[in-house]
């Protein structure tokens, strides 16, 4: 079976089985005071403008704080959940699917908390790897970007555009393998590794496949930045009246783009099939 074949079994499995999308629409409204919160925030704090600051009233100003607070707390716990709890659920419940049994919400969460030590770690090997190679390689770019040097900012974007997609398509398995084998952390790498760098080629496509998901879903999330809930309250109401529908939209491409990874490990590694 190859590619497209996984792509179209993909959408057939979440027409078949509606209910896998319920985790990633809680998920994605959970997110929206994160987003509602966070540009507000910055609406007030009006970074183009440091000296407004100066001129809040201590009450504009205890409210800043609390806003700030309840973010730094919030946003943790909702993507810890997402990343360490829900998205390890999906290997699992399609491979119930596959398995013939009913997709059971309770016990993908039971087998996820059982393997939380080996999901858990992978994802911060892959955050430090990600984030300790694209960061530094970003900022590189950006600063020889405004010197001016071609040369270099052309080899730094270079390098930048490399470790994005490398680091992508080594992790790309990395639920599939930490929730349904039984391995320990280092098996868990040693066999994810192994079996992106066995199917690269397709690896590759599903991680274009899954950014062009993830930039749709930025795009459609980053529009409640064009409104301003001081100055204009009714174009306000109009974009978050669009930023729920769009959630809602957003909550339906991202499980798709984690039903293909699951699916994908267990074609073209497990050998299942419908």
């Amino acid at each position: 079976m190859g590619f497209a074949n996984v792509l179209v079994e993909s959408f057939v499995l979440l027409k078949k089985c509606p209910k896998l999308f319920i985790p990633k629409i809680l998920i994605s409204f959970l997110m929206l005071p994160i987003i509602v919160l966070t540009t507000m925030f910055l609406i007030d704090l009006n970074l183009l403008s440091p000296d407004a600051i100066l001129s809040k009233t201590p009450v504009e100003l205890n409210l800043l704080i609390l806003q700030l607070l309840f973010l730094l707390i919030y946003t943790p716990l909702v993507y810890f959940t997402d990343y360490v709890l829900v998205n390890p659920m999906y290997p699992v419940m399609v491979e119930q699917f596959y398995n013939k049994k009913k997709v059971n919400f309770r016990q993908s969460f039971q087998i996820v908390l059982k393997h939380f030590g080996t999901i858990f770690s992978s994802v911060i090997i892959f955050s430090i790897l990600f984030f300790g190679s694209t960061v530094p390689l970003g900022f590189l770019t950006l600063t020889f970007l405004q010197d001016g040097n071609d040369l270099m900012f052309y080899i730094s974007a270079f390098m930048m555009f490399i470790a994005f997609f490398v680091i992508l398509l080594l992790f790309y398995l990395l639920y599939p393998v930490s929730s349904i084998e039984k391995l320990n952390i280092s098996g868990t790498l040693k066999k994810m590794v192994k079996s992106s760098l066995k199917h690269k080629s397709d690896v590759l496509k599903a991680v274009i496949i899954s950014l062009l998901v993830s930039g749709l879903s930025f795009v459609f999330s980053s529009q409640v930045l064009l409104s301003d809930p001081v100055s204009n309250l009714g174009l306000t109401l109009i974009f978050f009246s669009l930023l729920i529908i769009t959630r809602f939209l957003i909550a339906i491409f991202i499980t798709y783009q984690y039903v293909l990874n699951a699916v994908f490990y267990l074609h073209f590694q497990k050998r299942v099939f419908f």
